[in-house]
């Protein structure tokens, strides 16, 4: 095989391109397998931290970071928080006791 050596510049360039794309590729693939998988165990993580914390299914877990807990905020998510003596548990009963209540009485402060 015979290389002549008038290359032009043109030539050069559409050489490297077809050498670098599938480094290219490769590494695109890599960087995006990576962030999906990172993803999933972050998710996989979280899961985790939420159902060994009771502080998600208690009544006084607020959700807003500046105040998590309204009884004890700075135990609140933490494994101190596993010992709390202040925990109740948030059951849907317990919340439409409490929301019915509270309508009643909106119902009763109106007729007054």
């Amino acid at each position: 095989m015979y290389i002549s050596s008038d290359f032009s510049c043109t030539d050069v360039f559409l050489i490297i391109g077809i050498a670098l794309c599938p480094i290219a590729l490769f590494i695109l693939l890599f960087w995006f397998l990576r962030a999906f998988f990172m993803a999933v165990r972050y998710q996989i993580v979280s899961r985790q931290h939420i159902n060994s914390n009771k502080c998600y299914r208690c009544i006084y877990y607020t959700g807003y970071e500046e105040l998590k807990c309204t009884v004890n905020p700075y135990k609140a998510l933490t494994k101190d928080a596993n010992s709390c003596l202040d925990f109740e548990s948030m059951n849907h009963s317990q919340t439409n006791t409490i929301m019915s209540v509270s309508k009643s009485n909106l119902k009763l402060n109106r007729n007054h």
